[in-house]
């Protein structure tokens, strides 16, 4: 319910020489519906980018509120950056692999921060509303928080003045912000349709001109107001952002009805093609707290396939927990998969158990059975589940009993065949033919003596599941003036590597090359354009049935051509203060690190292609890294993080958690 408000008009200090009006006219909005035969269920985000950043812009429910898509990967519906500073300072604005939203529920209005009488953001109201104790993440589960990239929100400045391109904060930096509100230059990269969505003013990160003054959206023109309302205003709305890590998201499906599953039980599997988003609003399912799910044996069923588990956790009657399966078009490592049937086929009331799941007239041949552990949660609200299991399996074997007739209708033999086994006509050389039954194709004379084979497939073991371990790391660099060197790790069991390559500011990478066996890891990319900036990443593949399957996918990497261009060049290595921490469990450490130039006197690579510095966990049981460096110990063990510079050069640090 929308809080009622007096119209009032800030008072703004005396210094200023312009005074500025806010309104509260009530906007009249429409409500936005996906298009006709949109999924109600999809593997992924991808459902999400549709019409991003727009009046028409797709709504999630999360952490208890709704939130609108105005970003993703990074861009928005037009496939551009939606926003880029004259520095061309990107770094953790809107990153690759992310979907940013904005929060479209109401949060509450109130002051920004007269308890330090300044627009300086750390310690504010505003920052207490929206990460305090009570305040917005609050009602976020731990799950919903694991799945946030953090960012960090940039301090220093004291006035914003006419800085129009700015995103630094008042005061000192803020890091690992999980929700933060936007900055003036961000909210101007909405699109009107999208700030016109709102009814009343609402805060911006961004200070005004003079020290008590902080950044708004008006109400009435939906424009951006840099010279700011005095912080003691107490009728401006509290609204903020987030980005959603696209990894995290197991499936999206409509907010409402969007898991559609039959009565639990082992013929659960319901089709989805007949289930259809009603509208614009979304819910996830993240891959969070199930991550000791384990299937074992799989082994034929009568109607399909029975299999085994371990490490499952078993629910409660406010929380229940279900074993669930997928069936899907193609491998869902492919981003055109579709999920043709999906279905809670078991409550999970312990670690350990089998499962039983129909899939007679609902797996194909080219189709994919996948099996998790799922809390399921209902209408609007995020769902957590393992990572999929692949199951392989088909027709389960069977026996049947052959009936051969005569002409008349005379039976004169009867015969149990188990599929894939020989049945012999009964000798009988006075009569011509032999009518017969019981087969599932339809042979209808068996002539003269003779035998007949079944022709239903050998049931096949479940295919090994090969163990990939280890992550995939890529490196480009500069050879003479026009070509680039790729180089990469071994995959453990991978058949081969892919490499996606193109020219930095296209969308869309393209395959140019497969580099089968697991022997050659470097490839030079020839007669290219010199000092330009070209972008690719690398994918490992296994075969499963005889299809390829994608393991391992490579960050992003950019390079310039000639290693530098006028301004730019090249990253030349990583160095860090310390290559190896030890912690104990809880404790943090941020790692200190810069990078070396190729080419002294001139600048790194902008971070519109990548922040200058990555940070990834080999193993984030044991110890998580933030997007600014920083190690939480989690549990028990040893791990490495790897930091990144934006062509791949890197660094390891070694993590002992004790």
């Amino acid at each position: 319910m929308k809080h009622k408000k007096k119209k009032s008009m800030s008072v703004l200090a005396a210094m200023l020489v312009i005074a500025v009006a806010i309104g509260f006219a009530p906007q009249i909005t429409t409500i936005a519906y996906a298009a006709n035969g949109d999924p109600a269920m999809a593997p992924g985000t991808a459902v999400l980018n549709t019409e991003v950043n727009t009046s028409s812009a797709q709504t999630l429910y999360y952490g208890g509120t709704n939130w609108y898509v105005i970003a993703y990967d990074g861009k928005d519906m037009n496939g551009t950056l939606t926003y880029e500073n004259s520095s061309g300072d990107m770094s953790d604005l809107y990153p690759e692999g992310t979907v940013t939203l904005l929060s479209a529920g109401d949060l509450g209005y109130g002051k920004y921060n007269p308890m330090q009488a300044n627009s300086t953001y750390a310690g504010s109201i505003l920052e207490s509303r929206i990460t305090g104790a009570s305040g917005v993440l609050s009602r976020f589960s731990a799950g919903e928080k694991d799945g946030i990239t953090d960012r960090t929100l940039y301090g220093g400045i004291e006035s914003y003045g006419m800085l129009y391109d700015s995103n630094m904060i008042s005061g000192p930096d803020v890091e690992n912000a999980l929700l933060w509100p936007l900055s003036a230059a961000e909210a101007d990269a909405l699109d009107n349709s999208v700030r016109s969505k709102f009814f009343y003013s609402w805060w911006l990160r961004s200070p005004g001109i003079g020290t008590i003054n902080a950044a708004v959206v008006n109400s009435n023109t939906h424009d951006v107001n840099r010279i700011g309302v005095n912080i003691y205003d107490s009728f401006t709305d509290y609204r903020c952002a987030f980005h959603l890590d696209q990894n995290s998201v197991l499936f999206t499906s409509a907010a409402t009805d969007g898991k559609a599953s039959g009565n639990v039980s082992a013929d659960a599997l319901k089709a989805q093609s007949d289930q259809t988003n009603s509208g614009d609003e979304w819910k996830v399912t993240l891959r969070s707290g199930h991550a000791d799910f384990k299937i074992s044996e799989c082994t034929p069923a009568e109607k399909g396939v029975k299999v085994k588990y371990t490490g499952a956790k078993a629910g409660t009657e406010e929380k229940p927990e279900y074993i669930s399966a997928v069936i899907t078009d193609k491998p869902v490592t492919d981003s055109s998969a579709k999920i043709i049937y999906y279905g809670r086929i078991q409550t999970c009331t312990s670690a350990s158990g089998t499962v039983t799941i129909n899939t007679t007239g609902k797996l194909g041949d080219n189709d994919y059975l996948y099996v998790f552990n799922e809390q399921y949660n209902g209408d609007k609200k995020t769902d957590y589940a393992s990572a999929l299991q692949e199951v392989t399996i088909t027709e389960p074997i069977s026996v049947y009993t052959v009936t051969f007739m005569d002409g008349q209708g005379k039976t004169l033999k009867t015969e149990k065949v188990e599929s894939g086994k020989a049945a012999t006509a009964p000798a009988d050389p006075k009569r011509s033919g032999y009518i017969f039954t019981g087969w599932d194709k339809d042979f209808s004379k068996v002539t003269g003596n003779m035998t007949v084979t079944a022709q239903w497939k050998k049931n096949a073991e479940p295919a090994p599941v090969t163990k990939i371990r280890g992550m995939l790391l890529a490196k480009m660099t500069a050879q003479g003036k026009s070509s680039l060197i790729l180089t990469w790790n071994k995959v453990n069991d991978a058949k081969g590597y892919d490499i996606f390559f193109t020219k930095c500011g296209k969308n869309s990478l393209k395959k140019i090359r497969t580099i089968k066996g697991n022997k050659t890891f470097k490839w030079t990319k020839r007669n290219l354009k010199t000092k330009k900036a070209y972008k690719a990443f690398i994918k490992a593949y296994i075969m499963k049935n005889g299809k390829k399957t994608y393991v391992r996918k490579s960050p992003m990497i950019h390079a310039y051509t000639s290693g530098s261009t006028k301004k730019f060049t090249n990253a030349k290595s990583v160095i860090v203060k310390k290559t190896s921490v030890s912690l104990k469990a809880g404790k943090k450490y941020k790692i200190k690190a810069r990078v070396t130039k190729l080419r002294k006197g001139k600048k790194l690579m902008p971070a519109v292609h990548a922040p200058k510095l990555r940070y990834i966990s080999s193993n984030k049981k044991i110890a998580t890294v933030s997007k600014s460096g920083k190690i939480t110990a989690k549990a028990k063990g040893s791990c490495k993080v790897y930091v990144i510079a934006v062509n791949g050069a890197k660094r390891t640090v070694k993590v002992i958690v004790e």
